[in-house]
């Protein structure tokens, strides 16, 4: 055989050879299909969503941008009509533990504070008044009684926030309530 004859099959010297081009791609492609995915199920998971931790749940309300926590014991009651209701009643109490009303509102929380002492029931009196923070928004607590009663009532929590007034309120003043006053976010 003559050694000047080329072999059948020579490699091609400077050819296309496989890029790290497409194996960037591909990471690429599933980072931002990965990112996409946790800012999609983030941002869209809807008003009311409750997560647990040990002891505690936490509400989340997209519509109304706000979070609280309450404890794992209670439910979720939620309505909206003229305003939006969240209630957290425990199993065995046939009234709300804690319960949570947002009105649209565009006024100022001093004007909200008047018209709510305008529409307290008659016979009730606010025994108690303090400036607290809620969410890191001014607010007001009041510790609120009935005509010839010795304990509190009802207690109630006035923030405004973006135009809507935030009502916290309990008939029954315990550490559920500072907690769940305590946990009180806005979320935008």
């Amino acid at each position: 055989m003559n050694q000047s004859q080329q072999p059948a099959y020579s490699p091609v010297v400077g050819g296309p050879r496989p890029s790290g081009k497409k194996w960037l791609w591909i990471i690429l492609i599933v980072v931002i299909l990965g990112a996409g995915g946790y800012f999609i199920w983030h941002y869209l998971k809807g008003q009311g969503k409750e997560t647990s931790n040990n002891n505690l749940r936490t509400y989340t309300d997209s519509t109304f941008n706000f979070s609280v926590k309450f404890p794992s014991a209670a439910d979720v009651i939620t309505k909206e009509a003229a305003n939006f209701i969240v209630a957290f009643p425990l199993p065995d109490n046939k009234s709300f533990l804690e319960q949570i009303t947002v009105s649209r509102d565009t006024q100022t929380l001093d004007e909200t504070i008047t018209l709510a002492k305008k529409g307290l029931p008659s016979g009730s009196t606010i025994d108690k008044s303090s400036d607290v923070t809620v969410g890191g928004k001014q607010a007001v607590k009041w510790l609120i009684k009935s005509e010839g009663s010795t304990d509190h009532e009802d207690i109630m929590v006035f923030v405004v926030n973006n135009s809507l007034l935030y009502e916290i309120n309990s008939n029954t003043l315990d550490s559920n309530f500072d907690s769940l006053v305590a946990s009180f976010q806005f979320t935008q």
